[in-house]
This record gives structure tokens, sequence and C-alpha cells, in this order.
């Protein structure tokens, strides 16, 4: 458990004065007192299996849920102080100036970088953090309930092994009477002495199913609760995906409209300079013969040129290979808002 010295040194880290090292530190050092509560925690199953077979076997069973129930509550206020501090540390760090890999090296902060992507983008952008949000509560609302399934398993298991032991204990006593009864020999009705301890057994057992059920509920209730929010978050990421892509294909539209717009200009000022050319050619051929042929060649050069250029259509390959990295871009956008077909 965390002492009362290392969360004042919490306290301070949060209230300022700290450095993004110190903050890194202390976390560090949370995890890995937590992992040990972990751990701690995986070993109990085991160690209530053997406390179930000694004599004071519910006062141990007691003191190992009262463990149990200490280890859980640590962890729930590390995870706590640990959120804290990875909140703080972000404030850290988005307030450290940092180069935009985009735009031109500008130096700018986290929120910032929203503001340099498109209007669609940046919607999507804010709506995956915010499902990243949700589904790390959801993992956080999840994670007791998981263990609590497992522990009940585990009880169910324990119930089932002592219900079987004070079967074949009955079943022996059974037997035991049935001889005694044929012999003629005085009729043992008194239970076995082993009895009692299988039968406490059993009822520290059901008593430890029925407590794990009722804590599952609770915790199962918190995850579905915490299930449903994440679940409606990513059901709004269609959306914002397709007005990505919407304005993807409006983007490519205008590039289209302006290409189209050179490629005319482009193109006239291809015919106009050779006829320009040709003419002049023809002009200073029929003034002094011989003297406008260098002209005509140079024409009928620039005519194979154009002759031999592309035509401004895409082809079906390259289509299909465009596709396939939009498709791909596409199934990025997922959890990356600044995915495209270019990479």
């Amino acid at each position: 458990m965390l002492s009362a010295e290392k969360i004042g040194k919490i306290g301070k880290l949060l209230n300022g004065g700290a450095t993004a090292a110190s903050i890194k530190k202390a976390i560090a050092e949370i995890e890995g007192e937590l992992d040990a509560h972990r751990l701690e925690l995986d070993e109990i199953p085991a160690r209530r299996d053997g406390a179930a077979l000694k004599d004071n076997a519910e006062k141990e069973i007691g003191l190992l849920r009262d463990r149990e129930q200490v280890l859980y509550d640590s962890l729930e206020v590390g995870e706590a102080r640990l959120s804290k501090l990875r909140e703080r540390l972000n404030e850290l760090t988005a307030a450290e100036s940092k180069t935009d890999p985009i735009e031109h090296g500008k130096t700018i902060g986290e929120s910032d970088h929203l503001a340099f992507l498109s209007p669609a983008r940046r919607a999507l952008a804010e709506h995956l953090m915010t499902v990243a949000r949700a589904d790390a509560d959801f993992a956080k609302a999840n994670r007791p309930a998981e263990r609590l399934r497992e522990q009940l398993q585990i009880a169910t298991g324990q119930l089932a092994a002592a219900e079987a032991d004070l079967a074949e204990i009955d079943a022996k006593h059974a037997e035991q009477i049935r001889d005694q009864a044929k012999t003629g020999g005085e009729i043992a009705l008194t239970k076995p002495p082993q009895s009692a301890k299988a039968e406490a057994a059993i009822d520290i057992a059901r008593r430890t199913c029925n407590a794990v059920r009722a804590a599952l509920v609770e915790c199962e209730t918190e995850a579905n609760a915490a299930a449903v929010v994440l679940r409606a978050a990513q059901s709004r990421s269609d959306a914002l995906v397709m007005a990505v892509m919407l304005e993807e294909h409006g983007a490519a539209l205008e590039r289209h409209a302006r290409a189209c717009s050179d490629f005319v200009a482009a193109e006239a000022d291809c015919f106009a300079i050779a006829a320009a050319m040709g003419a002049h050619g023809c002009r200073r051929e029929a003034a002094t013969p011989g003297s406008g042929i260098s002209w005509l060649q140079a024409v009928y050069a620039l005519r194979e040129s154009f002759a031999k250029q592309r035509v401004a259509e895409s082809t079906p390959a390259e289509v299909r290979a465009r596709q396939a990295q939009w498709i791909t871009a596409l199934a990025r956008m997922a959890v990356n808002a600044t995915a495209t077909a270019n990479g």
C-alpha cells in the first residue's frame, strides 16, 4: 500500500512544481507496487485452498478475504492516483514545445495540432479521443468483473470439492451403519468427526460463492454501463469516417478541376506555340527560301513530341491500385484520423 509519505509526495507532484521526469518516476514506482498487489491477489485462491484444510479454516479464510479487500482497495486508489499523475504528465508534455511533423516544423501544442487538420478530420480526431477514453473507462470498469469471474469459478470448484468430500463421508457412514445393522452391533448414528469439518468447508465455500456473486453483480453493472457508453461512442465513428472520405473526394474534385484547367491551358499553349512557330517559318521561307526550314523542322519535332504525350486519363490498373490504398486508409481511420491513401 502507498505510504503516507509517498501520498504526500504525489500530492506535491500534482499541485505544481513537478518535472516530467519526477512524475514518470512516481508513475513507475506506483505501477511496481500495483503489480505486486496483483501478484498477491493471484496467489490468494491457492492460499484459500490451503486455509480450507486447516482446523481454523473459517478464521484463516476470513483473514484472506480481508486482505483481498485491502488489496483491491489499494489497486483502486493506486489506479486513481496513476490517472491523475498521467493527466499531469500529459499537461507538462503538451506545454513543452514540439515540432509538428507536417506543418514545416512549426512549434505547436497538442491541442493546436488539431487546428491544422481539415474540419472533418478534426471532428474525427476529437471523436477518436472520446472513444479512447470510453475504452479506457470500460477496461477499468471491467477489470474487477473479470477478476471476480475467475474467483467465482475457483470458489464454485471449492464448493463442489467440499460437497464431494462430505458425500464421500456420508457414504462411508451409511456403509458403516449398514454393516453394524447386519452384524447386530451397536449402530453409530452420531456423525463422524470429519463431517463437521466438511460441513464447515461447504458453508464457507457457499458463503464465499454468494459474496463473490453479489460483488460480481455490482461490478458487472458498472462494466455494462461503461460498455454502453463505449458502444455508443463507437457507433458514431462510421459517420465521421464517411465525412472524411466525402471531404477527400471533394478535395480530389477540386484538384481535378484545377488539373483540367491547367491541362487545357497547357494544351492550348502547345498548339499555339507550334502554330506561331510554323507561321513564322513560313513567312521566312516565303521571303528568303531556305531561311525558314529550321523553324518548320522544329515545329515538326514539337508535334511529334506532343503526340507521344500520355492521354490525361487514369488506367483501370491505376484506379484499382489507388482503390486498395484508400481501402487501407479507410480501415486505419478507425484509430487514426490522419490516415490517408499516401501513408
